[in-house]
């Protein structure tokens, strides 16, 4: 097995020998290492093997020869390391009620555990959270599986596709879930509830353009040229920050349907 030390942990471990913080780097090494023992046992008792593994800021990322994980087998192993920092939290103030005088030798070693389980059980991938919520969407639609939850997701039919995307925004609410329900209501012909999403994703990512040429060519493929001409003026208008391509690809469309429409009426 090799074990690799990400250079975010290294710059997280000067950072902190920089502030004097000895006591609690040396405990939260011991916090990590529980984390990530209780991974590895749980894998390993599930047949999987360790090939690999990388020491994190928040933790350790384990790699397995066997790279895909039954959707069950992922949860158990994901949620058997917040677990561990948990049970070592209860342990701890078990003892702090029948021994008080070792609350201020271990008081860091319990925030260091509490802070790995909150953390790690937080609805983004690669946290475990994360790994949770992928393994748990492929057991509710058959076609989602554990791997291609995180990058594509693959659904036999747009009915199903959103509910996915809305179970996962009772989840976690985001940009581009939202963009991305917009989309298909768009595709299923719900041109109010998809207006909305977009007006909403709008709203959660003021600098993008890509909500406001979906409303754009939303409006366009409804007949409705007034508003299209609205959100038109808005993307030709809207500041740029960031230099981009599709931004300039988006403003040329709409510059170029804008001119067709002026020369129509």
């Amino acid at each position: 097995m090799k074990v690799k030390l990400h250079p975010a942990f290294i710059v997280y471990l000067i950072f902190l020998m920089f502030y004097g913080q000895i006591v609690p780097i040396f405990f939260y090494l011991i916090s990590v290492t529980i984390h990530e023992f209780s991974h590895s046992v749980i894998a390993r008792k599930l047949g999987y093997k360790l090939d690999k593994m990388t020491i994190m800021p928040y933790g350790v990322c384990l790699n397995y020869e066997t790279s895909m994980f039954s959707p069950y087998d992922e949860i158990l192993i994901a949620i058997s390391g917040p677990l561990s920092n948990f049970i070592v939290c209860i342990l701890l103030l078990a003892l702090w009620w029948l021994f008080p005088l070792i609350y201020p030798q271990t008081q860091v070693f319990f925030m260091c555990n509490l802070v790995l389980f909150v953390y790690n059980l937080l609805p983004c991938y690669p946290l475990d959270g994360g790994r949770i919520l992928c393994a748990y969407l492929s057991t509710k639609f058959k076609k989602i599986t554990v791997k291609n939850s995180r990058k594509e997701i693959k659904i036999d039919s747009n009915e199903n596709a959103l509910r996915a995307v809305k179970l996962s925004l009772e989840v976690m609410s985001c940009y581009y879930s939202v963009l991305l329900k917009g989309d298909i209501e768009s595709d299923l012909g719900m041109n109010s509830e998809a207006e909305a999403s977009y007006h909403l994703a709008s709203r959660m990512c003021p600098c993008r353009f890509l909500p406001l040429y979906r409303l754009y060519y939303l409006y366009q493929k409804s007949g409705r040229d007034e508003e299209m001409q609205s959100v038109g003026s808005e993307i030709l208008s809207k500041p740029m920050k960031i230099p981009s391509a599709n931004v300039r690809r988006i403003r040329l469309n709409v510059r170029q349907d804008m001119a067709r429409l002026g020369n129509s009426q």
